[in-house]
């Protein structure tokens, strides 16, 4: 464990995150291998914007009774049941 000029003991970098952030750091200082324009040539393109509307094509028959608030992941089964009256006329 090394120490620091205040006195304190400070932590050895071997952890994982080190690991990372230091080969982060250096992958960012390198030059960026891709080249996107080739020398001599002419380039070309188009730039196109999209938009997009939702528009609701049929809603349920009915008004809503309740809701059932779920916390994140939270799932909750339910069963909607459904009574006809069948029968026989002679």
């Amino acid at each position: 464990m090394a120490t620091t000029d205040a006195g304190t003991a400070a932590i050895a970098p071997t952890g994982r995150l080190h690991q990372l952030l230091t080969r982060l750091d250096r992958l960012l200082g390198e030059r960026y291998a891709f080249d996107v324009f080739a020398a001599n040539s002419v380039n070309f393109g188009f730039m196109v914007t999209y938009r997009q509307t939702w528009t609701p094509q049929n809603y349920q028959v009915g008004d809503l009774v309740s809701t059932i608030p779920l916390a994140p992941k939270e799932i909750r089964r339910c069963s909607a049941r459904t009574a006809s009256a069948s029968g026989s006329t002679s």
